[in-house]
């Protein structure tokens, strides 16, 4: 396994909660920091003196490039980018039936439909955001151009060991395995769901027409990397198939323990106990 710094990007709605707490099994011989709050990446590490700073293996959370700056030379990006439509849909979602989330209230006294959010540019999230992410461009910054584009895949061929697709949850984390030389397999439970138990609601012609004039960026970003994706299993299709077959195989393993499953649950139990409180109390 490499001992460089890796930096996990984590772009809500993507599968990233997820991926988070396989990356704290897989670095868990290492110093971890976990960003607290979104976009204060760069503050939170420079409140860590430096000489701890310069021996942090894993730095992840909500924030934008640059953080390696900051950190010991060699350190590489990882991230995983989700079709942008659903994304932002399932983020829209997971605002309305997220008391804790800062816009909840806003988005549900007033009645925002998924249109209305879109139309508002209320926060980060409803224009080009896996750009904004990916080319360390923040919103105060302005609109993302041809530009913003760019620099996002100049970071992706020069910062990153290897970008995941959500759609191929599994064949990601195999990727990242090879790229980034884990010994184990990166088994996990289960994914995080916005619409756990509930009908998933659809996107209208509509509001896919409006996504898209305000994500053409996002769209092209992910268009691009996806199909990198994709050629980098055909090319050496036979080996992940391999790898496929055995983490399979561990993944079954994993998931049939007592103890995982019982946190899980557990887990799954205290978040629902908590959103009810906070609804309740308002």
């Amino acid at each position: 396994m490499s001992t460089n710094p890796i930096i996990f990007l984590h772009i809500g709605k993507a599968s990233g909660s997820s991926f988070r707490k396989i990356l704290k099994r897989v670095y868990s011989t290492r110093n971890i920091f976990e960003v607290s709050a979104k976009g204060k990446g760069n503050e939170e590490i420079l409140s860590i003196p430096l000489n701890k700073r310069k021996k942090l293996g894993l730095v992840a959370g909500h924030m934008y490039f640059g953080i390696h700056e900051l950190l010991s030379e060699g350190a590489k990006y990882i991230v995983i980018l989700r079709n942008p439509l659903q994304r932002s849909f399932s983020n829209y979602h997971y605002i309305r039936e997220n008391p804790n989330h800062w816009l909840h209230k806003k988005i549900t006294s007033e009645g925002y439909s998924y249109s209305d959010y879109l139309k508002s540019d209320l926060n980060d999230q409803t224009r080009n955001h896996m750009c904004m992410v990916i080319a360390g461009h923040r919103k105060e910054d302005g609109p993302c151009t041809e530009a913003t584009l760019e620099k996002a895949l100049q970071n992706i061929e020069n910062h990153f060991a290897a970008v995941g697709i959500t759609e191929r949850f599994d064949d990601s984390l195999l990727l990242f395995k090879k790229k980034l030389n884990w010994q184990d397999y990166p088994v996990f439970f289960i994914k995080n769901k916005t619409f756990d138990g509930k009908e998933k609601p659809k996107v209208t012609p509509d509001e896919k027409a409006l996504f898209d004039e305000l994500n053409a960026l996002d769209n092209k970003l992910y268009d691009i990397v996806k199909e990198k994706f994709e050629a980098e299993f055909e090319k050496d299709k036979a080996f992940f198939e391999k790898e496929k077959q055995i983490f399979i195989q561990k993944n079954n393993e994993f998931r049939s323990a007592f103890l995982p499953k019982l946190k899980h649950h557990l887990d799954a139990f205290i978040r629902k106990i908590f959103y009810a409180v906070k609804k309740l109390i308002g």
